[in-house]
């Protein structure tokens, strides 16, 4: 049997889905990345060791981090250009505690991470092995994911990972 009731809810589901937003100033953002990230930093003891890398002033090294990777994890091929232009707005950058220097100073922080990422991914190797029983011996790293070589366990599955 066609027509009646179904037809009517067909036609008003179409009337609905038809109308195109307007562009608007609402700011979007993922707080999933954001909260997953920041779970895994605490979890890992990442947060702690990234402040011992702190400046004497400005924003969280660790804060700044976490925007990067929770931003780069929704967007692949996130730049820095526009993590700073993410950043820009005051709302987003509350979400992730810092301040309005953080579009300037998160290139300076992407240098820090980059001076230290032998310490880096040292701690992150004994946080694995330690904490997760993860065995391996070597990391490979190209600052979008890392590689090692380790027996599958509980933690680790063959594949690519962010």
């Amino acid at each position: 049997m066609f027509g009646g009731r179904n037809d009517e809810m067909s036609r008003r589901r179409s009337r609905i889905h038809a109308r195109v937003p307007q562009p608007n100033e609402n700011v979007t953002m993922t707080a999933g990345n954001r909260i997953l990230t920041e779970s895994v930093f605490k979890d890992t003891g990442l947060d702690e060791f990234l402040e011992g890398l702190k400046r004497s002033q400005g924003n969280s090294v660790a804060s700044e981090t976490i925007a990067l990777v929770a931003n780069s994890v929704e967007m692949t091929g996130l730049s820095i250009n526009r993590l700073d232009r993410i950043l820009a707005d005051e709302h987003v950058r509350k979400e992730y505690g810092l301040d309005r220097s953080a579009p300037r100073s998160i290139r300076r922080t992407v240098e820090r991470l980059g001076r230290n990422s032998d310490a880096i991914v040292r701690f992150l190797g004994d946080v694995m092995k330690q904490r997760y029983g993860v065995g391996m011996d070597t990391v490979f790293m190209d600052w979008t994911s890392m590689y090692f070589e380790a027996p599958e366990n509980a933690l680790v599955r063959l594949g690519f990972s962010r």
